[in-house]
């Protein structure tokens, strides 16, 4: 079959801080609402490799003890496993800026679909 992945993926940093605030807020906004940027700005996250509260719980969060291992396997396995001619990289920045219009034209232009018959999600 003729597919193409399309590769979205976050700074495992900047994740690691939304994901952070999300879980002592229970803020799971998911466009980036201006109060959750606020909030990811406001408060004092500690380093991606510093989060032993979630860890030594026994909660839903223990994935989060191995997340920037985790984070980093899943985009690995996505990179070897679809061929580079059959894959876009899209930055998570150009998704989420100016309604996602850079990754709208950078995912457009590769497709072999003719342009207008592609409908933006916004």
């Amino acid at each position: 079959p003729n597919l193409t992945t399309v590769v979205l993926e976050r700074n495992v940093e900047e994740r690691w801080r939304s994901l952070y605030v999300a879980l002592k807020t229970d803020d799971w906004s998911h466009y980036g609402e201006k109060d959750h940027k606020e909030k990811v700005a406001k408060m004092v996250v500690p380093p991606i490799k510093n989060h032993v509260e979630f860890c030594n719980n026994k909660n839903r969060f223990n994935v989060l003890c191995n997340f920037p291992n985790t984070h980093n396997e899943w985009f690995q396995f996505i990179r070897k496993t679809a061929p580079k001619d059959k894959r876009i990289e899209v930055s998570f920045l150009d998704a989420t800026s100016n309604n996602g219009t850079a990754a709208y034209n950078k995912v457009a232009r590769a497709l072999p679909i003719p342009y207008q018959h592609i409908v933006p999600l916004h």
